[in-house]
C-alpha cells in the first residue's frame, strides 16, 4: 500500500471544506459573464466602423476575434457546430463567428470558459488602451464585474494582471479560512460553523459590515463553546474581552512567556472585536460608515487565525 500523491490530493478535497468550488462554471454564470463582454464588444463594434461604411467592410468585433484566437490556440477547426440559420444577404463572416463564440463559451468545458476569459479581457484591454472605451465601460470595471460574478457563484477563481488566478493562491486562504473550516466542521461547533459561513456569504453579496458583525459571532461562539465543554464559567452576556480572559486563564492557549502572553491578548482583544466594533457593530449616526472590501477580507481572515488557533488549541488539549 502506498499514500499515492493522487490519492492525498483527492482525501484533502474530501475532508477540508471550503468556501470556492473548482470545477463547475454553471450556465447563468457564463450568460451573466456574456453580457459583461458585451457591453465591451458594442462600444468596441460601433467605434471602429468607418465613417463611410463600404460594402463587406465591418468593425472590429471582440467575440469574432476571439472565436479566431481560440480556434488556433485550441487546434480546432470550428469551435462548434452552429445550427445552421437561413442566410439573409446582410448576413456576414463576423456574425457567424460571433455566433460560433457565444454557442461555445455556453456549452464548453468549465476550464475552456476560463480560457475563453483571459482571451476577451485581453481583447478589452487592448481596445482600452486604443481609446475605444470609456469611463463607464472600460478593462478594468468589466474585470471587477468579472470577478464579482465569480465570488457570487463561489468560484475559486479571480481574474488579475492578465492572467485567471486560484483564488486559494492566497496564503491566508490556505493557512487560515480553509483549517478553520476544516475545524469547525466537528458538530460541537455547530453554531460557530454556521456563524462563519454566513459571514463568507454576507462578503460575497457585498454586505460587508453584516459580514464583520457575523465575523465577531463566529470568534465568540468558538470561545463560549469551548468553555460549555470544558465546564469554565462565563456570563452569558459576556463579550469576547471577557471570554478571552477566561480561556486565558484556563491555559487554553500555552503561555512561555509573559511578554507572549501580552502579545497573544492583545491581538485578540485588538483584533477582530475592535474592527467589527469600529465599523459595524454600533449605531452608525449621521454619517454612513462605509466598510470596505479590504477590510472586510482583513476581517474574515483574522477571525479563521483566531478560530483555528483556539479550537486547535482546545482540540489538543482534549486528545
Amino acid at each position: 500500500m502506498f499514500d499515492l500523491f493522487s490519492k492525498k490530493k483527492r482525501d484533502a478535497k474530501r475532508v477540508s471544506p471550503d468556501v470556492y468550488q473548482y470545477d463547475d462554471i454553471p450556465h447563468p454564470l457564463r450568460i451573466q459573464l456574456l453580457h459583461a463582454f458585451d457591453d465591451a464588444r458594442g462600444r468596441i463594434y460601433s467605434r471602429t466602423i468607418p465613417a463611410y461604411r463600404a460594402i463587406g467592410t465591418e468593425g472590429f468585433d471582440l467575440f469574432a476575434e476571439a472565436s479566431l484566437v481560440l480556434r488556433r490556440e485550441l487546434g480546432l477547426g470550428r469551435l462548434i457546430e452552429v445550427r445552421k440559420r437561413v442566410r439573409s444577404m446582410k448576413d456576414t463572416q463576423t456574425e457567424d463567428l460571433r455566433d460560433e463564440f457565444t454557442a461555445f463559451f455556453e456549452n464548453c468545458t468549465s476550464e475552456q470558459v476560463l480560457d475563453a476569459v483571459q482571451v476577451v479581457m485581453s481583447l478589452i484591454e487592448d481596445a482600452d488602451r486604443n481609446h475605444l472605451l470609456d469611463s463607464e465601460c472600460n478593462a478594468h470595471s468589466v474585470a471587477a464585474e468579472i470577478n464579482r460574478r465569480f465570488l457570487e457563484h463561489r468560484l475559486g477563481y479571480k481574474y488579475q494582471s492578465g492572467q485567471i488566478v486560484i483564488e486559494t493562491n492566497s496564503i491566508l486562504h490556505a493557512e487560515a479560512i480553509t483549517p478553520a473550516l476544516t475545524l469547525l466542521i466537528d458538530p460541537r461547533f455547530a453554531g460557530a460553523n454556521e456563524e462563519f459561513l454566513k459571514a463568507h456569504e454576507h462578503y460575497r453579496h457585498g454586505r460587508l459590515a453584516e459580514c464583520l458583525v457575523d465575523c465577531l459571532k463566529a470568534f465568540e461562539s468558538s470561545m463560549k463553546i469551548i468553555c460549555d465543554l470544558k465546564g469554565w464559567s462565563y456570563k452569558p452576556t459576556d463579550t469576547a474581552k471577557s471570554l478571552i480572559e477566561v480561556c486565558l486563564a484556563n491555559n487554553l492557549v500555552p503561555t512561555f512567556t509573559q511578554q507572549q502572553f501580552t502579545s497573544l491578548r492583545m491581538l485578540l482583544e485588538s483584533g477582530v472585536p475592535t474592527v467589527r466594533n469600529k465599523q459595524a457593530g454600533h449605531g452608525q449616526g449621521a454619517t454612513r460608515h462605509q466598510v470596505s472590501p479590504q477590510l472586510a477580507r482583513f476581517g474574515l481572515h483574522l477571525t479563521a487565525a483566531a478560530v483555528v488557533l483556539l479550537v486547535d488549541s482546545f482540540l489538543n488539549q482534549d486528545a
